[in-house]
């Protein structure tokens, strides 16, 4: 278990702790958050145009990190006690809505249409968690989300993502795919291109005049935004290549998103003794029993995947025949879990009071019995901050 792992566990404070540049700890950070996904830039920008991963790069890359980050929603949702004692109602609800909207839809779209309308709402979801994680360490640096700074750098985050996906459209069909073939609509005007990078180009521009004024250290949230326009412009736009594309996008969306689960669940319950499991848990090697279950059940949905529809891995799972009806049944029924995953991120990490503790659980505050999960949860409320941190 790498140092980054273990910090983790390291003992928290009840006293409330200074402002930090970092979510948790620099090892932390550059180990878990960050530092895969910049190693993972270099290796995709030393791949040629034609590279695609090879079996066990995918397995690793799309299965262990990308497939298994979704089921990691279930530590903050159903395996979470106070959580599901607390939204119980919303789970269930959006899981049956999900479920029965992904039958509507392929029923009504087919296979192309079905597939398109995902590939925007994951593209929703990977920007959002650009704009979170930026929140999130302006909240550990004890500033705010609502100052001309803070509108200004969330401005360069959607220019430095949205710019390369409006290329794209421009310039696709691509080397790559976001999930199939011709799910983008592509063919947009050339001329687009210019004021939205004009406009993308201006915001990040002031922004890095505002940070240079402030003289104020962000190492997490400067070095996030690096990380964001090598991964968007870099994976997208200047290298071109299927195995980059996915290098990149998966490393830098998933492995952050595991980090965030460990650290929420890690402080819940040393701050307040709740959550889905106890302390010791996210200790040195027991972490690893905590990641194990979401890669189990990545692998055994990918499975799933390639017996009744891509048939495109047979030497990692072998070759099942499954029926045609089934296998009909197969593209709405395995994309369900992606799906709730992204519709519930948008619940489980708003900062308004919605989700007991999170807010306290991210700073490293002390314990407030009032913010427990399941007592005095205030889930109408919708504060200017809880949207802004959704990560």
């Amino acid at each position: 278990m790498s140092p980054a792992a273990q910090s983790v566990g390291a003992p928290a404070s009840d006293a409330r702790p200074r402002p930090s540049v970092w979510l948790h700890s620099p090892a932390f950070d550059l180990g878990l958050v960050l530092g895969p996904a910049f190693l993972a830039v270099l290796l995709a920008a030393l791949l040629p145009l034609d590279a695609v991963l090879s079996p066990v790069q995918w397995l690793l890359v799309v299965v262990f990190v990308d497939v298994a980050h979704v089921y990691a929603s279930l530590y903050r949702t159903v395996l979470d006690p106070g959580a599901w004692a607390a939204r119980r109602g919303l789970f269930v609800g959006v899981g049956l809505a999900c479920l029965a909207g992904l039958l509507a839809l392929y029923g009504a779209l087919g296979m192309l249409g079905f597939w398109r309308v995902l590939a925007y709402l994951a593209v929703f979801h990977f920007v959002r968690q650009v704009v979170g994680f930026a929140s999130l360490y302006r909240l550990r640096e004890g500033r705010s989300t609502r100052s001309l700074e803070a509108r200004v750098e969330r401005g360069a985050l959607y220019g430095l993502t949205l710019w390369p996906l409006l290329w794209w459209h421009v310039h696709g069909p691509l080397a790559f795919e976001w999930f199939v073939e011709d799910d983008f609509l592509v063919g947009l005007p050339a001329w687009t291109l210019w004021p939205a990078g004009l406009l993308a180009g201006g915001l990040l521009l002031a922004h890095l005049g505002l940070r240079l004024q402030s003289r104020r250290a962000a190492w997490g949230r400067d070095l996030w935004l690096l990380l964001t326009g090598l991964v968007w412009v870099g994976g997208i736009v200047l290298m071109g290549s299927d195995a980059a594309f996915t290098l990149t996008n998966v490393v830098a969306h998933g492995l952050p998103y595991l980090a965030l689960v460990l650290l929420v669940g890690h402080r819940q319950w040393t701050l307040d003794g709740s959550g889905p499991l106890s302390a010791r848990w996210y200790r040195g090697p027991l972490v690893v029993l905590l990641v194990l279950p979401l890669l189990l059940l990545a692998v055994a949905e990918e499975a799933l995947w390639d017996w009744a529809v891509w048939r495109e891995h047979a030497v990692i799972f072998g070759e099942i025949s499954v029926p045609a009806l089934l296998s009909a049944l197969a593209v709405p029924l395995l994309a369900w879990p992606q799906v709730v995953h992204y519709v519930l991120d948008g619940f489980i990490w708003k900062l308004d009071g919605s989700n007991g503790g999170l807010r306290r659980w991210l700073a490293g505050g002390p314990p407030r019995r009032s913010e427990v999960p399941g007592e005095g949860l205030a889930p109408g409320r919708r504060g200017v901050q809880g949207r802004e941190a959704t990560a």
